[in-house]
């Protein structure tokens, strides 16, 4: 299954950025939750772990894809037990380093959600080391600051004076792993529920107003 979609997926693509953001656009794209026991399956059955299934697609694009390990978080967020040396113990989170040929380097995650930015680091990531395995041994990678994730929320609206009230039409965006999160989790709701979900999320933001 892999092969039969990396031949069609890469057919015209010789650039290796190209062909890396086709293989992770493809997943985020075609592959819903679920549960799936290799690539194999995911792509199969459109259902399963996005992360496996690009990661696949991309060694079946020849491109060097390293098994990378790294923290959910930096220590100063977690619960105060700041480690001075980084050691395996804390660095549990999967994820898989990409080299191009033009050096840029490409950081992916088990767990970014449903089209997060390729090669986006979550801000509470950033500043941190990932463990790289290599066949000479372990690389340490830290990971740096990324654009594509703002951990900020930015409402932009107007307020409108109506005899002794304020009306505000606002539109809330919410950065960062929180923002792609709850927007998956609202898109797997029902069409009926999704402007509940909506209106229920905007309540907590805004907190004092009755929103509508």
């Amino acid at each position: 299954a892999v092969q039969a979609v990396a031949k069609t997926l890469f057919a015209d693509l010789i650039d290796d950025r190209a062909r890396l953001a086709a293989a992770w656009s493809w997943s985020q794209r075609e592959i819903e939750n679920g549960p799936a026991e290799n690539a194999n399956h995911a792509i199969l059955r459109k259902k399963g772990n996005r992360f496996l299934a690009a990661i696949a697609l991309v060694r079946a694009a020849g491109l060097d894809v390293a098994p990378m390990a790294c923290q959910p978080e930096r220590s100063d967020l977690g619960d105060g037990d700041y480690e001075t040396f980084a050691t395996g113990d804390s660095h549990t989170l999967p994820g898989a380093l990409v080299m191009l040929a033009n050096g840029e380097r490409v950081h992916m995650f088990l767990d970014a959600p449903r089209h997060w930015p390729l090669g986006a680091i979550p801000a509470g990531r950033a500043g941190t080391n990932a463990f790289v395995v290599r066949e000479s041994g372990l690389e340490i990678v830290p990971l740096p600051q990324s654009q594509d994730a703002s951990q900020q929320v930015v409402v932009r609206g107007k307020a409108t004076i109506v005899d002794n009230n304020v009306r505000m039409q606002a539109t809330i965006e919410v950065g960062d792993v929180q923002g792609y999160g709850l927007a998956e989790r609202i898109r797997e709701l029902k069409e009926d529920v999704r402007k509940l979900a909506a209106r229920q999320i905007a309540q907590q933001m805004l907190t004092g107003w009755r929103v509508q």
